[in-house]
């Protein structure tokens, strides 16, 4: 093996050592010790990162609720991406979902889209820094959201079509191919839109 990914095998042994210096307690390891920062760092970075994805099908706003919204992006993952489908809940907000209560983002942490290209980062208040780096997906879509951006460390829920379990009146709406606070408060639609929504792996 070259000593380029013996480095690489030693260092992910060190992610799970009790020592900040030594690469692992592996005596192979032993002549890379003190060798292992720069990389760890890295691995860290792929350890750490999420998924965020656009769900595949569209849908109108009745998804029975909170737990509805949940049970359409687990049905919905893609098979490519990490975890089983439970792993992932909906980017939305209501009167059960909000910063304080069953949130799904996590805070200081890099999110990636479904391509495997970095979204963007959140802050110590678990939400997205804007701008974005990229959008979550390149498809020009309405989202679900019921999401309102007060300012860069307030979300709070608008209108959510009744909590998600009505497909009349309206709901607040993102688009999806936008990298501003549009990518998750645009506008309203039409609780009978179909459309998709955001899904974030936990």
């Amino acid at each position: 093996m070259p000593p380029s990914q013996i480095l690489k095998a030693c260092c992910f042994l060190f992610l799970f050592a009790a020592s900040a210096q030594n690469c692992s307690k592996d005596p192979s390891c032993a002549p890379y010790d003190g060798a292992c920062s720069p990389l760890v760092t890295v691995l860290l970075f792929q350890k750490s990162s999420k998924y965020i994805f656009l769900s595949p099908n569209a849908t109108n706003a009745n998804f029975g609720g909170v737990v509805g919204v949940d049970a359409f992006c687990s049905s919905n993952k893609p098979a490519a991406l990490p975890g089983v489908g439970s792993d992932y809940k909906g980017l939305v907000m209501a009167s059960t979902r909000n910063q304080n209560t069953n949130w799904v983002l996590q805070g200081n942490t890099e999110y990636l889209n479904e391509a495997g290209a970095v979204v963007g980062k959140t802050n110590a208040s678990k939400l997205l820094i804007f701008n974005l780096t990229n959008p979550v997906s390149a498809i020009s879509s309405m989202v679900y959201t019921g999401i309102v951006v007060t300012d860069e460390n307030t979300w709070t829920a608008g209108t959510t079509c009744t909590d998600w379990s009505v497909n009349i009146s309206s709901g607040e709406r993102g688009q999806t191919d936008s990298v501003t606070t549009t990518m998750i408060a645009n506008s309203m639609t039409s609780c009978n839109t179909m459309i998709p929504i955001y899904c974030v792996q936990q």
